[in-house]
């Protein structure tokens, strides 16, 4: 007789799974229509057709594809990298592709930490 058929099993407990630390909203809120607008506007102000924006991005070394460019613009999500990219390309800044603009009141951090406190 091995010594494998007496051990008793391992005790089985069951572990809950811990929160994901991101949680993606497939649905798009005020900030990401905000910013989707935002980078329709600075690219209609350059004049330039999506092909135009992706043909110069190609030239400057950055892939991106028109289907690409078309979901930043409709959804207002894109990663950083690119939103440099195009606010370069569009002589603007990365501030005015998420839809802020200088001299528009913006919430200071400090205002949006003491906001929900009580002294």
């Amino acid at each position: 007789m091995s010594a494998t058929a007496n051990a008793t099993p391992p005790e089985l407990r069951v572990v809950q799974p811990e929160p994901p630390l991101l949680r993606v909203v497939p649905t798009a809120d005020e900030a990401h229509e905000r910013v989707a607008r935002a980078l329709r506007g600075a690219r209609a102000r350059t004049g330039l057709a999506e092909q135009q924006v992706v043909d110069k991005l190609a030239a400057r070394g950055f892939e991106l594809g028109l289907a690409a460019l078309r979901d930043a613009e409709s959804a207002g999500v894109l990663e950083l990298s690119l939103a440099s990219a195009l606010a370069d390309l569009y002589g603007t800044t990365t501030d005015c592709l998420a839809g802020r603009r200088i001299g528009r009141q913006q919430p200071s951090l400090s205002a949006l930490t003491t906001a929900g406190r009580r002294d």
